[in-house]
């Protein structure tokens, strides 16, 4: 009984062993909490990639604005007066000389925000690819800077524009710290709902260990788990203990047919030695008190 105690041991509950209820309810969580940092994430790449599109297609509608003018301007005075118009609140677009120098852009700079003692040549490494779109930053300002050149008819000018989206970022700064406190309260909200689940969906294991556990060295040949009434995944389990206890009552009883051979062939010879000691013992007269004393003793 001893030996079929220690075999069922792994079965019982231990108070060092983890709980699979408690491991399977943190990998749940995680992946929960995994699942809205890729929200979160794709949603701040989803918001840049948009704010360079925005000002791609600003851009692109400034230069069409100032193709579709009549007259064509012609000259950088009447090109920077041109742009000088179209000048928005976050949107700055300036022209550049061949050098790269910006041309006519003072006046504009008084209406935009850009902070006082930033050069604007300073932006003339930045954005110089078609359709390319960098991103400054001056102190807690950000800005969006391209270039692109046009033909006004037979001249060719580089145009610069420079967007404030220090607005847009804090606002979608905003809108991702609600996410994330939203996505912490749905964790803990998740949480709370998948212990019952999770004590529900291993209810059968428990089950199966409360019946390995009744089974005892006097059941051993008859009492076995049912296969039919697991689920699924438990079934290759219950049936391997079956199998288990199949060899293990068929090795119980081999020991129990040895022990009662054993039995059975030293009974003979201690029955005899037992009788004819008696036999002796009744006529122990003519023994001394010595070979009396050891006749007893057999």
């Amino acid at each position: 009984m001893m030996g079929f105690s220690r075999l069922l041991s792994p079965f019982r509950p231990q108070s060092q062993a983890f709980s699979m209820r408690r491991r399977l309810l943190g990998l749940s969580l995680l992946a929960v909490l995994g699942g809205y940092a890729l929200l979160i994430g794709a949603t701040a790449l989803l918001a840049s990639q948009e704010r360079r599109d925005q000002h791609r297609a600003t851009a692109a509608s400034v230069r069409q604005v100032l193709l579709s003018r009549r007259p064509v301007p012609r000259t950088l005075d009447e090109i920077s007066d041109a742009l000088a118009r179209l000048i928005s609140p976050n949107f700055l677009g300036w022209v550049e000389t061949d050098q790269g120098v910006p041309y006519g852009a003072a006046s504009q700079i008084r209406l935009f925000s850009i902070p006082t003692g930033v050069p604007l040549t300073r932006l003339q490494a930045q954005g110089n690819g078609p359709g390319q779109v960098a991103v400054l930053r001056f102190g807690e300002l950000t800005y969006l800077t391209s270039s692109e050149q046009i033909h006004l008819g037979s001249a060719k000018v580089r145009l610069r524009f420079l967007e404030d989206i220090t607005q847009k970022l804090a606002q979608q700064r905003l809108l991702l710290t609600v996410l994330m406190v939203a996505a912490g309260l749905a964790t803990l909200f998740t949480g709370l709902l998948l212990r019952p689940v999770l004590v529900r969906g291993l209810a059968p294991l428990h089950d199966l260990g409360l019946r390995m556990q009744a089974i005892s060295s006097d059941t051993l040949d008859s009492q076995r788990v049912s296969v039919v009434a697991q689920p699924r995944e438990l079934a290759p389990i219950a049936l391997a203990f079956n199998d288990l206890l199949d060899r293990l009552s068929a090795s119980w009883e081999r020991q129990r047919g040895f022990a009662n051979g054993v039995s059975h062939e030293l009974r003979t010879p201690i029955s005899l030695i037992r009788n004819y000691a008696g036999r002796l013992r009744r006529r122990s007269h003519g023994l001394t008190e010595e070979e009396a004393g050891q006749l007893a003793l057999i």
